[in-house]
């Protein structure tokens, strides 16, 4: 039997939906695995009784909290004596599935992935925090302003979250819906899955606005039964367009047929009186609502708002074989067609549509068996059972098969090594990172003075003939490398999948080229310079126009629609590659975090730099698309209510050397020269210095993708500013840093005011970023995101 571990909330006397769901779960998952129950206990759960569960091979529980610098609220808190528990407890099992039941212990997430690389992990989402906060009606500017920031933190967490590697189960159709939305994946993503609940029955009550026999009650009259908690908001706005929209279209039915509409549920107000008499009856809350539903002709739900409980009076209504009349946004969370449940949105047509039902008994009668049928088949258990079970056995063997296969992979670049930079390096590092799994041949242009071949910790480089020539990195289209003898040697047999570095050019051809004729996966990485398009002026870099299909031509169409798999940096061109093949992940861009351990230089004091002043830092070559003179027109403006402070330019100066100019006549006409210093270029181990030397890091871009000086700044312990043109946009106004509006220097010196008033708490916002970075930007975690993904192409 597999071992598999379910992590939720106590199983308490008084359960709520949630804790049945669990309950639901579990009594499916220990029946068929070697499983243990892991119990979340927040401060509330430590004083309420327990009750007995079984079917565990071993219980544990962690203590939780939720009020914590970094995480959001209703994100759950771990002390380090709980994970490191945590870690002890998944060592000593070696888990080979996880199933958390809700995104609140995201903070375990980290130990599970360092300790069970390997091992399948799912969230069952019974909802989106971010779309529900957890938090109290603001009474204040102040509440209000906190509580749109943790909404924000939350969105960008479970936008995080649903783009990881996991499988994610949901109760619902239109919850699974939001998550895609949110996730900007298409609806056929095979690992969001819907698990129902059980049917869900109306609950009674001993206070019943209704008394009487069920056969008394039977036998009152012919009815149409609207049914809802009528205090909800949905239920009020639906109840009064039936009653003043809806019911005066059909009375002369009504009338004709002697059928009344009856009005029942919870909570009744003196609008539903106002609006009552005639036809239409105020019956209230009901003993048994069951008996209603038996009675009546149909059941409708004229709702135009989310209505949580619409999905339970809909199955009340087929467990009695009764049809049911709904707007399409009542019915979100079922996939019926139109012989199941009668579908029809505005009054008009919902008024036509109820006439025909009941005019036409026959067909009321038909729908109500189809929907009868409908709703068995989605909440039966032994159906939820087979399709949980069946997808967590064919996870768990593609896990195993990440720990036990060694593929032999073929990696194409045009740049590998440190001597091609930033790009170069970071090919290389991935390279011995995967070499521990699996066999990784690179093959790369060969430089003068380079050998043919070479072994670099368990990595066999192979650098072929450029017949292009040049000895710089590579990484536009516009500017591949050639190298003729590629093609033949990747023809050669041995190897299980090619992939490639190369963007779109000349190599990445004729690597997709031999991957399609030996029939072999090929998966396709592509830089941040794709595709090409650093625009000047006011033209944001990240801005999608109708018109950014046409930047590719017919052949990179086609390898981009052809390749089995394509990773990406940003979010923008992760949304324009979508629109071609949905194979495509958006992944981090990582950082080697022992580069940030090294002891600092004193850089503050080799520039005459008070130790007390508090200095802004602007990382990166002196170029028009990084903007350095936006920064240097702000820093001006704000200067007089910034005491101290210093401005520090740390670049490449011969990168454009007339706009280095620019930036000098600045900084003298702005008399900025005791206040502005340019370091021109530097070594890494100096520019590692001011990110940790520095006080906030200004990142000015105009166009400016896969800004790895926000991360490094992170990393560094330094929080950042930043325009926000940059892709992807990591910072979170006030949580992890602060952001600008494009081009907007008033605002950006506003930003610096605000950032140098905060000075004491910006070792927080920083913090806040470093987490991020530990989490995602990692080599471990883009390892496991590339195995996840050879996998998925050899299985």
């Amino acid at each position: 039997m597999k071992k598999l571990l379910f992590v939720t909330l106590p199983f308490t006397e008084q359960e709520g939906r949630d804790q049945s769901r669990s309950r639901f779960l579990w009594d499916i998952l220990h029946k068929k695995y070697d499983a243990d129950l892991l119990l979340i206990k927040p401060k509330e759960y430590l004083t309420k009784p327990v009750q007995q569960t079984s079917g565990y091979d071993q219980l544990h529980s962690l203590a939780a909290s939720v009020s914590h610098l970094i995480q959001p609220g209703g994100i759950f808190h771990f002390t380090r004596d709980n994970r490191d528990k945590f870690s002890q407890i998944l060592a000593n099992k070696r888990f080979e599935l996880i199933l958390f039941r809700s995104q609140r212990c995201l903070e375990l997430l980290p130990e599970v992935e360092k300790t069970l690389p390997h091992c399948h992990i799912a969230f069952d989402l019974e909802q989106l925090l971010s779309m529900h906060p957890i938090s109290p009606k603001p009474k204040n500017i102040w509440q209000d302003l906190s509580s749109r920031l943790e909404q924000a933190r939350l969105l960008l967490l479970e936008k995080s979250l649903l783009r990881r590697s996991c499988s994610y189960f949901f109760p619902s159709l239109s919850l699974k819906r939001q998550a895609l939305q949110l996730a900007g994946l298409s609806a056929d993503e095979a690992h969001f899955r819907i698990i129902p609940d059980p049917i869900r029955l109306l609950p009674g009550s001993s206070k019943a606005g209704l008394s009487g026999t069920p056969e008394k009650i039977t036998g009152l009259e012919k009815f149409v039964l609207f049914y809802g908690d009528l205090s909800a908001p949905s239920c009020l706005d639906a109840f009064q367009s039936m009653a003043k929209e809806i019911f005066p279209l059909l009375s002369k039915t009504l009338q004709a047929l002697d059928i009344r509409i009856w009005v029942a549920g919870p909570n009744p107000q003196k609008i539903h009186e106002q609006l009552s008499g005639g036809r239409i009856r105020l019956i209230g809350l009901v003993a048994e609502p069951a008996v209603l539903f038996k009675s009546c002709q149909l059941v409708i739900l004229p709702l135009q708002l989310p209505d949580p409980a619409a999905g339970a009076v809909i199955c009340e209504a087929a467990r009695h074989r009764k049809a049911v009349l709904a707007t399409p946004i009542a019915a979100a969370d079922y996939d019926f067609n139109h012989q199941e449940i009668a579908l029809a949105e505005g009054p008009d047509a919902f008024a036509g549509r109820l006439a025909e039902l009941l005019s036409n008994t026959g067909e009321t009668l038909e729908l109500g068996q189809k929907l009868h049928d409908a709703i068995r088949a989605w909440h039966d258990k032994n159906l939820i059972k087979h399709d949980l079970t069946a997808y967590l056995d064919m996870q768990a063997k593609l896990a195993a098969g990440l720990a036990g296969d060694k593929l032999s992979i073929a990696l194409v670049t045009d740049c590998f090594g440190p001597q091609f930079g930033k790009a170069g390096l970071h090919i290389q590092r991935l390279a011995q990172k995967l070499a521990k799994t699996h066999e990784i041949r690179v093959f790369c242009p060969r430089l003068p003075g380079q050998t043919k071949n070479e072994s670099l910790d368990g990595v066999v480089v192979q650098r072929l003939y450029d017949l292009r020539g040049g000895c710089k990195a590579r990484t536009s289209r516009s500017a591949g490398a050639f190298c003729p003898l590629l093609l033949p040697l990747l023809l050669r047999p041995g190897f299980d999948l090619i992939q490639s570095h190369c963007g779109l050019s000349v190599n990445s051809r004729q690597a997709f080229l031999a991957a399609k004729l030996r029939e072999l996966p090929y998966l396709l990485a592509l830089p941040d310079s794709f595709p090409e398009t650093l625009p000047a002026g006011g033209i944001r870099c990240n801005a999608i126009p109708a018109g950014d299909k046409p930047l590719l031509n017919w052949c990179e169409r086609f390898l981009i629609r052809h390749a089995d798999q394509i990773f990406t940096l940003t979010e923008r061109e992760y949304t324009l590659i979508r629109g071609f093949n949905p194979n495509v992940e958006e992944i981090p861009l990582p950082l080697d975090l022992s580069e940030f351990e090294a002891e600092a230089e004193p850089v503050r004091s080799a520039y005459g730099i008070p130790p007390d002043a508090f200095v802004f830092l602007c990382l990166g070559k002196i170029t028009f698309a990084h903007g350095q003179d936006l920064a240097l027109q702000a820093y001006a403006r704000a200067l007089p209510t910034l005491p101290g402070s210093r401005f520090v330019i740390v670049g490449d100066q011969a990168a454009d050397p007339a706009f280095y100019e620019d930036l000098v006549t600045l900084t003298s006409r702005e008399g900025l020269q005791e206040e502005v210093i340019f370091t021109g270029e530097v070594e890494r181990s100096e520019v590692l210095s001011w990110l940790r030397a520095s006080d906030i890091t200004v990142i000015p871009a105009r166009a400016l993708r896969v800004c790895d000086t926000v991360i490094e700044s992170w990393a560094s312990g330094t929080t950042v500013l930043q325009s926000d043109a940059v892709d992807p946009n990591l910072v979170i106004e006030g949580c992890n840093g602060f952001l600008f509006r494009f081009l907007d220097t008033d605002d950006l010196a506003q930003q610096m005011q605000k950032a140098f008033s905060q000075r004491d708490n910006l070792a927080e916002l920083a913090a806040c970023g470093r987490a991020l970075v530990r989490e995602k930007y990692t080599y471990a975690y883009l390892q496991k995101r590339y195995q996840h993904a050879y996998k998925q192409l050899t299985l």
